[in-house]
């Protein structure tokens, strides 16, 4: 710490004999709308960028007499000469008849931009995302960067670097989102239709994130139109409808989508075809989302925008023992915005989140119910200051968790059997940050930040172990954690540079999941007395390269988790227990890594390369005799290819093809019957993997000429072409062992998804 703190002050010092500065700049419409994605670029240095989610941009460039141009499609273009470093704000003005659209990028921004393995898509790009099911999904397509992993067959959630999904934060206008699956990875809980930016960080992550330890996706919403915009889907699987309008008389845009699923009125016309898929008969599922948005304007300083998105998911399975789950999320969010004079932009932020999961399930000899809820109300401010040759970023964040891990309800036959639940676990933890992105010179730019957070576990609270109550309101525990961060990119010239990041992250919360039942269920509890906080110590380095239509990165990366927590066996032994603190262990996981990502388009084909070599082990002094063993996402390859062919502005053809190696897990051995009491034992941690997933996709894309509506398109794809069965779980046929004490358990898989065509048409008018 005191080596890196010397470092900082050092590069500090630089910065201010450097002969190059900052240039920044806010861009807007004439609507008052922030532009993202518009295209930044100085004639005289042949250096650009683009704007970001809040209409910023930052270059380093020397000052004297440049000419720099502002473009964004559908808008006049800005043109002027610099003759001062102070603050920029342009406004361009809205074109008429724009008969098409066009992404505007500008080539050397993954090589300029200072933060290393992150990726932003604007709302151009989150429109033109494939097609799968007749629906875009932006997790799924997060997937498929380098380093980031999907689960087993139908898991939705992103594995990140050998870390659970837990592991990721999901931000949605600032707010959390908690779950992000869809009937068991179907499609993510996010609709694109509500996306207008979207950025994405793995490494070099900001200091005002925190309390994860992967990834931070943060999901902005746009509800501005200049008129009523109407726009949606309609599949053989599911629909969806957006409309925005905006209400002059009170300064407000709103927007409203909701989307839903019928497979579950399908599926009783589908006996006998497809068993032990997501089509058999004996399955039910659905889901629905619904959203909301407002922003009103009250004068050119202050606005306030209100977010609400409700998520509920069902799904019965009845192959073979019953199933029942239901789960949800219900968000809701206030944003105030207010400009200073002195180019300080603050926002505050007020949320609640609230996830619910329920379970009803058997595996013999029991049958449970399980339920489950997290609520957290949040507090957040944010401040942007940008000054000569620095972009100052400083904040706080407060957050209020009351979280029931679970409550279980066990039965034998038709005798219940006594347990008692754990009670309501409650916290507080506060968090204030600061960060400085800066040009040391033309070719060296970097962004120092710091993050201190504070955690309280407070009563009412009864510690099983030590046999102590705490009543509501005590002090039951507090950690507090510094949090450096540090991101550098040396440019060796306008289409090479080599990127390093640092960085140390800290989660106060854990989850658990029971992976030996035929379907995982994840419990979430805060640290306490015997458990401590999960840290994170990264770094990565970096090579990216853009000339000539060829993109290529490489990257590479080290990290360790302290204090990482697990259930003793992961399994239903665990589920009944009357003290979930007890039966946990704590160890910690190495991960390290080499990602290789090309992208290549020439004329009319652009192909798309993604390669990931990784290996992450865990070590607990309770299992395997305190041996290295592989962690449950460890995954050691994963490839991604996609090539698409546009024939003309109306034809598009794409296909896809992914491997990965098959998911870790400890599945039951056998079940002996102990003084009367049956006892599921197991093999050892992880120690067999599921067989490695592969598949290949089809798309097909025709956009209609219409009159009527402003856009018109025809989605044709095939999932799964070849019919892969991926396992999705794992069913075991119960067979008597020797002395009718023993039963032995014969595992066989179901799969999710078989091939599977579908059709869907979206629309805007």
């Amino acid at each position: 710490m005191k080596n890196l703190i010397i470092l900082l002050l050092v590069l500090l010092s630089v910065s201010a004999f450097s002969q190059n500065h900052l240039f920044t700049g806010v861009v807007k419409g004439n609507n008052g709308v922030l532009l993202d994605g518009a295209s930044v670029y100085f004639t005289k240095s042949k250096v650009g960028t683009i704007t970001n989610n809040n209409g910023e941009f930052s270059v380093s460039i020397n000052l004297a007499n440049d000419v720099f141009v502002v473009s964004y499609v559908g808008y006049t273009t800005f043109t002027s000469v610099i003759k001062s470093n102070t603050l920029f704000n342009v406004n361009l003005k809205r074109l008429d008849n724009v008969l098409e659209e066009a992404v505007v990028t500008d080539q050397y921004n993954k090589v300029k931009s200072i933060r290393l393995g992150e990726v932003f898509l604007t709302s151009k790009e989150v429109s033109e995302i494939a097609v799968s099911f007749g629906e875009k999904d932006i997790i799924k397509t997060l997937q498929l960067i380098p380093g980031v992993q999907q689960g087993k067959e139908g898991q939705s959630g992103m594995f990140v670097r050998g870390g659970n999904n837990s592991m990721n934060q999901y931000l949605i206008d600032n707010i959390y989102l908690h779950n992000t699956s869809h009937i068991g990875g179907f499609l993510s809980a996010i609709n694109s239709d509500i996306v207008s930016n979207l950025r994405f960080s793995k490494s070099g992550i900001s200091s005002e994130y925190g309390g994860k330890l992967s990834s931070v996706t943060a999901i902005e919403s746009n509800a501005f139109s200049e008129e009523n915009d109407i726009s949606g889907s309609v599949g053989i699987l599911s629909s969806s409808i957006s409309c925005k309008t905006s209400l002059k008389s009170i300064n407000t845009n709103i927007q409203v989508s909701a989307r839903r699923t019928y497979l579950d009125l399908l599926q009783p016309l589908l006996s006998g075809v497809a068993k032990n898929t997501i089509l058999d008969s004996k399955i039910t599922t659905y889901f629905y989302d619904v959203f909301f948005k407002s922003e009103t304007s009250i004068n050119k300083n202050n606005s306030v925008d209100i977010t609400y998105y409700k998520t509920k998911d069902y799904f019965y399975d009845n192959t073979q023992f019953p199933r029942k789950i239901n789960w949800g999320n219900n968000i809701f969010g206030i944003n105030w915005k207010h400009k200073f004079e002195n180019n300080l932009v603050s926002k505050f932020y007020v949320s609640r989140t609230n996830y619910f999961f329920s379970f009803n399930g058997e595996t013999f000899p029991y049958t449970y119910i399980v339920d489950s809820d997290v609520l957290i109300n949040s507090f957040k401010n944010k401040n942007v200051l940008l000054k000569e040759n620095h972009k100052l970023l400083f904040g706080l964040e407060y957050n209020y968790v009351r979280n029931l891990p679970k409550v279980i309800d066990v039965y034998i036959v038709d005798e219940k059997l006594n347990i008692k639940n754990d009670g309501l676990l409650k916290s507080h933890d506060v968090a204030v940050y600061f960060e400085d992105e800066f040009s040391v010179s033309e070719w060296l730019n970097l962004a120092v930040g710091l993050r201190y957070s504070a955690f309280a576990h407070v009563g009412s609270f009864t510690d099983k172990i030590a046999d102590k109550t705490y009543n509501d309101g005590d002090l039951v525990k507090f950690y507090n954690a510094l949090e450096p961060r540090l991101s550098a990119n040396y440019l060796i010239n306008n289409y090479n540079s080599l990127k390093f990041s640092y960085q140390k992250n800290t989660q106060y919360f854990h989850q658990a999941t029971l992976s030996s039942l035929s379907l995982p269920i994840d419990f979430y509890y805060s640290s306490s007395n015997y458990t401590k906080p999960q840290q994170l110590n990264q770094v990565s380095i970096g090579y990216n390269y853009y000339k000539n239509n060829i993109d290529f990165s490489v990257e590479s990366y080290y990290s360790k988790i302290s204090d990482l927590s697990d259930f003793k066996n992961g399994s239903i032994n665990n589920l009944m227990s009357d003290n979930i603190y007890n039966d946990m262990i704590y160890g910690e996981a190495h991960s390290a890594g080499l990602e290789l990502m090309m992208n290549y388009s020439v004329k009319k084909i652009n192909t798309k390369v993604v390669y990931t070599l990784s290996k992450s082990v865990s070590k607990f002094n309770a299992i395997n005799n305190g041996e290295w063993f592989s962690s449950t996402f460890d995954r050691p390859h994963n490839l991604n290819v996609s090539v698409s062919y546009k024939f003309n502005n109306k034809l598009n053809v794409s296909a896809f093809f992914t491997y990965s190696s098959g998911q870790n897990h400890t599945p039951p051995k056998d079940i002996r019957i102990i003084n009367e009491f049956p006892v599921i034992n197991y093999v050892d941690k992880n120690s067999k993997r599921y067989p490695s997933y592969h598949r290949a996709d089809i798309a097909i894309t025709y956009v209609f000429d219409s009159k009527l509506f402003e856009e018109s398109k025809l989605n044709f794809t095939i999932y799964n072409l070849y019919n892969r069965h991926n396992v999705f779980d794992l069913i075991y046929n119960i067979e008597v062992g020797r002395g009718n004490d023993i039963f032995k358990l014969e595992p066989y898989g179901n799969s999710l998804f078989p091939i599977f065509p579908s059709i869907s048409w979206t629309f805007k008018i």
